[in-house]
């Protein structure tokens, strides 16, 4: 059951955050302040803090960020069709790249920490 929990609260992370962006990006310059008070925020604490996303303390972790990701290129993929999707392949790749480098640092502080199971 914590993994439909999961899946599902990626969903509704996958779901809110590019439908109200549409919303947010009238604001032009500060339309990721505005996205990140009123869409990141709350959605971070539904899912994360009161504990939608299943975390065990054994496995690695996937934020929000990863399915929200994935939620918006399925989504271009389905809509503009894969030849069209190629334009974000960049984005994705960045992502994947600051995803290990933050997983690298995090690893780093841990071990600085005492932590010795990391």
């Amino acid at each position: 059951m914590n993994y439909i929990r999961t899946f599902l609260a990626y969903c509704l992370a996958g779901f809110l955050v590019p439908y109200l962006w549409s919303y947010v990006s009238i604001l032009g310059i500060y339309a990721g302040f505005a996205a990140a008070i009123l869409i990141i925020g709350p959605v971070w604490y539904i899912v994360h803090y009161k504990g939608l996303i299943y975390q065990d303390s054994e496995a690695a972790t996937v934020d929000m960020g990863a399915g929200i990701a994935i939620a918006v290129f399925t989504r271009d993929v389905l809509s503009k069709g894969v030849y069209n999707s190629f334009s974000s392949l960049p984005t994705i790749i960045l992502l994947s790249i600051g995803a290990v480098f933050a997983a690298v640092v995090s690893h780093y502080f841990e071990r600085r920490k005492g932590n010795p199971d990391v």
